[in-house]
């Protein structure tokens, strides 16, 4: 199981921070995130019943905004 969470990894940051190289917007950066063992999990921050089924995980960085 995974050890942090970033919420905020499709915008221009995140990915950088997770793979150190690439962005998420194309599916070349996804595939290598995947690619990687990044497991990639779509939400929408703003939808309240996505939020609460995102994995109970201690370790959170907040890059959204």
């Amino acid at each position: 199981m995974a050890n942090l969470i970033l919420l905020g990894a499709g915008g221009k940051l995140s990915p950088t921070l997770a793979l150190r190289r690439s962005r998420f917007s194309s599916q070349v950066a996804r595939h290598e995130l995947v690619s990687s063992g990044i497991e990639i999990i779509a939400c929408d921050l703003l939808d309240r019943s996505g939020v609460d089924a995102l994995p109970d995980i201690e370790n959170v960085i907040y890059m959204t905004g």
